[in-house]
């Protein structure tokens, strides 16, 4: 957990595309926990949001880090 968290203060995911959102980081996220069901996005911690990823991570395959990955994330962070 140590390298995810790692990489998000470093951005590593990406930032939020909201202009409100003051360039926030964001976490990767899948629709489904089931394989080949849909490819990676991301979720916007301040607008509570999801986006598409950028290209660069948007052919991984999105049950790698499942639908509950950004709150289990902040529940061990915090």
């Amino acid at each position: 957990m140590a390298l995810v968290r790692e990489k998000y203060l470093n951005g590593a995911y990406g930032v939020c595309p909201r202009i409100l959102c003051n360039k926030q980081t964001v976490l990767p996220i899948g629709l489904s926990d089931e394989q080949k069901y849909a490819r990676v996005k991301i979720f916007c911690p301040r607008c509570n949001e999801i986006y598409n990823a950028k290209h660069k991570q948007s052919h991984m395959d999105g049950a790698y880090f499942g639908l509950s990955f950004p709150q289990e994330f902040f529940m061990v962070r915090k």
